[in-house]
C-alpha cells in the first residue's frame, strides 16, 4: 500500500520508527532520513496542518520527476489535520503522483478522520522493535479492531478463527493498548483472560472486548 500511517503515543518513537523506514529504504543514516531531496516533510502550523501546506507540496511535487525512483511525503501528527486540509490530502491519496508513497504518523488510528483511515495501512510502532514487514497483518487487524465500530470488529474476529491466530491477534491487541496507554482497557483483558482460566475461549474473550468499548464509547 501507497499510504501507511505510524502509531505511538510516543512522538518521538514514532517519527524515529519513520526515519529508520525511510533510511533502511534509501540506505542512508536515521538522522539524515528526512534531509534527502526524496523526502517531503508536513509538519502542524500552530497545532494544525492546513490546507495551505497540503496543497503546497501536491506543487511541488508536480515539479518534481520521479524519475523512476521512489518519493516520500512525510505527514506528522495526521491527527491535526482539519476538514479542508483533510479533503486535500484525501485527494493526494487517492491520486498519488507517480512513485509517491505517503507516511503518516499519529497516537492512534483513531484520532485520524474516517476518510484518511479508510486509505491508510497501519504500522504500530510497538515499544523498540519495529514492525514494518508483509507479516504485520496481526497487529493491522488489531489496530482496525481498536479503532472501528462493533460490526468491523466482530468481522475481523470472525476470520481470525483459529486458536494460533486468535493468540497472535490477543497478543498485538495487549502491545498496542499499552502503547497507546489505554491501562483501563488493557487491565479489563488481562482480569477476563484470567477468569476464563485454562482453557480460554479466545474469540469470547475479544469479542467481549469490542463490545465493551462500544458500550465505553456510548457512556463517553
Amino acid at each position: 500500500m501507497h499510504a501507511q500511517v505510524f502509531t505511538s503515543a510516543d512522538r518521538a518513537r514514532r517519527e524515529l520508527a519513520v526515519a529508520e523506514y525511510i533510511a533502511q529504504q534509501l540506505g542512508v543514516p536515521n538522522d539524515r532520513a528526512f534531509e534527502q531531496p526524496a523526502v517531503l516533510t508536513i509538519r502542524a502550523e500552530k497545532a494544525t496542518i492546513t490546507q495551505a501546506q497540503v496543497l503546497s507540496i501536491k506543487h511541488e511535487l508536480s515539479l518534481q520527476s520521479a524519475q523512476g525512483q521512489p518519493r516520500w511525503v512525510v505527514v506528522f501528527d495526521a491527527q491535526t489535520l482539519g476538514r479542508e486540509s483533510a479533503n486535500a490530502m484525501l485527494k493526494l491519496l487517492e491520486e498519488p503522483p507517480e512513485m509517491t508513497n505517503f507516511l503518516l504518523t499519529a497516537p492512534s488510528v483513531a484520532q485520524l478522520l474516517p476518510t484518511i483511515r479508510s486509505r491508510v495501512a497501519v504500522v504500530p510502532v510497538l515499544g523498540k522493535e519495529m514492525h514494518l514487514s508483509a507479516d504485520s497483518s496481526a497487529r493491522i487487524a488489531a489496530s482496525e479492531i481498536l479503532a472501528g465500530n462493533a460490526p468491523v470488529g466482530l468481522g475481523i474476529i470472525s476470520q481470525w478463527h483459529t486458536q494460533k491466530k486468535l493468540a497472535e491477534l490477543q497478543v498485538e491487541l495487549m502491545n498496542i493498548l499499552h502503547d497507546q496507554s489505554e491501562y483501563v482497557t488493557l487491565d479489563w483483558l488481562r482480569q477476563f483472560q484470567m477468569y476464563l482460566g485454562g482453557v480460554p475461549n479466545r474469540r469470547l474473550l475479544l469479542e467481549t472486548l469490542v463490545i465493551f468499548r462500544l458500550q465505553a464509547r456510548a457512556s463517553a
